[in-house]
């Protein structure tokens, strides 16, 4: 294994023109579009997340109210408007369906992979290094997944990837002075990060910080002029946070701020973490391990590589040393644990490795995962779709213009994004015992339910057919229900295999 640099020699740097370096660029896109968009679509919404998002996308097209988040007709401000924004656009272009919603995260998985070559090759001056590191950036499984998935993660590890790009340029002690594009691009992506998740977008903005006060690099706050920075960043994410504070009444206070942000740094959310404080310790190493499967193989060089930037006192080594221990670190103390939260990590790591791995191993693993992906994305995938029973259910049955729709209480928001636009909105929230009383009231009317310990008694004359599936959500095989009112009729679904 060779690196660039050495502990004797400084890191060596060669000037590309955008000539040489653009079919590299779009070899890295390229490369990650072909991870990222064969079978896009073949699964449906899963989880909690896919569908809630996605549903508040469509409605915010459909109403044209691009600055209020809705979900099922309320106001919802669980995220920031980034993701509803993107998924808008490809909803408008390509219409509400699977492959849409998760557009947005493919191509910003593919634009992470690009910057990352981009910054590579600034820092390590090695175009075959830094195509690698690219690339590694693709293939990482975390970032394989979130790639593919309809939800805010990929995107903001864009902007913070581009803002710590940006913020390298910045504070790089080899070149002055510093172009003021790269000042612009840093803080306006800190601002779009914010727009994205909120206070996670400051994360390049900390890691910046921390290299400061590690290297001390000289002219680094007269680069980075942090107060005339903080005018740009309010201005950029004031412009959604305002007005919606401002018409939301506080709610975004208590929904967004309180409840998804300072509620999840201090005590387990949803589940996601151990409450008291020995479940607390017991998950601290939690996020150094998870790193691992994360990232293999390509984990298996960064312990040599990060050695070996160590003892060489490079500057980008530190630089990209203090990203990856301030993300760790800080989501290490952090109550609730979700794997995706230390996804802006993996651009970082994959800079770091990426003049490590030795070529040839580096085309072997990259054909064998591109090849396993693609044979997952084509065959796999399209067969576990088939037994995820909300898409089957919505497809296999219609139901009259001004049907009033009612969900069980144990049903996933996959269902409200598969049913909604098959019925009046806004769908109902009920019990089972509420189900015979609702379907008795005037109109047509149909509720989907899950079958489980206490299943519903249907008045007669209903109509009542069923799927088994799997719930990715609770991790459990369930037989789900649509119930109809007297004299509508549904035609048979038919039963998976």
């Amino acid at each position: 294994m060779s690196l660039p640099i050495t502990p004797s020699a400084p890191v060596r740097r060669t000037d590309c023109g955008w000539r040489e370096t653009f079919p590299m660029v779009a070899a890295v896109v390229l490369f990650a579009l072909v991870l990222y968009l064969p079978g896009l679509g073949s699964v449906p919404l899963i989880d909690r997340d896919e569908p809630y998002y996605a549903s508040v996308s469509r409605e915010m097209l459909d109403r044209g109210d691009f600055m209020i988040p809705r979900f099922n007709g309320r106001i919802w401000l669980e995220k920031p408007p980034m993701l509803y924004w993107a998924q808008s656009l490809a909803f408008r272009f390509l219409g509400a369906t699977e492959a849409a919603a998760r557009l947005p995260s493919a191509l910003a998985g593919a634009a992470t992979a690009a910057v990352v070559f981009a910054m590579a090759l600034s820092m390590f001056g090695d175009p075959r290094a830094a195509l690698r590191a690219g690339m590694i950036s693709a293939l990482s499984p975390a970032i394989l997944a979130a790639s593919r998935l309809g939800m805010t993660d990929m995107i903001l590890v864009f902007f913070t990837t581009l803002a710590s790009w940006a913020a390298w340029e910045l504070l790089r002690p080899d070149r002055t002075p510093r172009p003021a594009r790269w000042w612009w691009i840093f803080y306006v992506a800190i601002g779009a990060g914010i727009l994205t998740k909120g206070p996670s977008g400051l994360l390049p903005l900390m890691a910046a910080g921390v290299y400061i006060a590690w290297a001390r690099p000289p002219g680094a706050m007269q680069s980075l002029c942090p107060l005339r920075g903080a005018v740009v960043i309010t201005i950029v994410a004031g412009a959604w946070y305002g007005p919606v504070m401002a018409a939301s009444g506080g709610a975004l206070v208590s929904d967004f701020f309180l409840t998804h942000v300072v509620e999840r740094v201090l005590r387990p959310s949803n589940g996601h973490g151990i409450r008291g404080i020995t479940g607390y310790l017991l998950l601290l190493p939690l996020y150094p391990l998870l790193v691992i499967p994360a990232f293999f193989p390509w984990i298996l060089w960064f312990p040599r590589a990060a050695t070996t930037l160590w003892r060489a006192r490079s500057s980008c080594g530190r630089f990209l040393l203090a990203g990856i221990l301030l993300v760790i670190g800080l989501f290490s103390l952090a109550s609730t644990k979700l794997p995706f939260y230390i996804l802006p990590v993996f651009p970082l790591l994959a800079c770091v490795v990426g003049p490590a791995v030795p070529a040839r191993t580096f085309r072997v693993a990259a054909a064998l995962i591109t090849a396993a992906v693609l044979v997952g994305s084509v065959v796999v995938l399209p067969f576990l779709g088939g037994h995820l029973p909300a898409r089957e259910l919505a497809r296999s049955q219609t139901l009259p213009p001004g049907t009033k729709l009612a969900l069980g209480d144990s049903i996933e928001p996959g269902f409200f994004w598969y049913f909604g636009p098959l019925a009046e909105a806004p769908a109902d929230r009920i019990g089972n015992e509420e189900i015979s009383d609702f379907l008795q009231r005037g109109g047509p009317r149909a509720v989907v339910c899950v079958a489980g310990d206490n299943p519903p008694q249907p008045p007669p004359g209903t109509t009542t057919t069923s799927r088994e599936g799997f719930n990715p959500a609770k991790g459990r095989w369930q037989t789900y229900l649509l119930i109809t009112s007297p004299g509508h009729r549904v035609p048979p679904i038919i039963q998976s295999e």
